[in-house]
């Protein structure tokens, strides 16, 4: 097998967006690397704008995350999970304005680290693009 075609086991993805089919994209990005046929959220946490989803054990930083009480373990049901909880958190909390003089729209950050353990990210943010 050459070296392009290997699937390392650590993963790492960002990506700005707008849409939930977009967002659908990325979610099914996170669903390929090596091994993640078993992936299972099985933690979650919101921490300064960001909702956190947690595959495997976490690191330090998340001792507050919470059990997650219902399946996430595919990629519709995350991308269910998070276009619910971006809709709510635009409507109660959303970012500052964009600041640019271009065109804007609501829209979505997504982080994505997976090394033993995956931490998957999400805020409100805004999709920005030119004149």
């Amino acid at each position: 097998m050459d070296e392009m075609n290997s699937q390392p086991g650590n993963f790492r993805m960002e990506v700005m967006g707008g849409g939930f089919d977009m967002l659908a994209a990325a979610v099914e990005l996170l669903f390929l690397p090596a091994g993640s046929g078993s992936m299972r959220i099985v933690k979650f946490s919101v921490n300064e704008g960001w909702l956190h989803l947690l595959w495997g054990e976490p690191g330090a930083g998340f001792d507050t995350a919470r059990d997650v009480p219902f399946d996430l373990d595919s990629p519709e049901s995350v991308t269910s999970f998070l276009s619910s909880w971006l809709t709510t958190a635009w409507k109660k909390n959303p970012p500052p304005g964009p600041g640019i003089d271009g065109s804007t729209a609501k829209g979505w950050e997504l982080k994505a680290t997976r090394v033993g353990y995956a931490v998957v990210s999400v805020r409100p943010a805004w999709a920005e693009w030119g004149k």
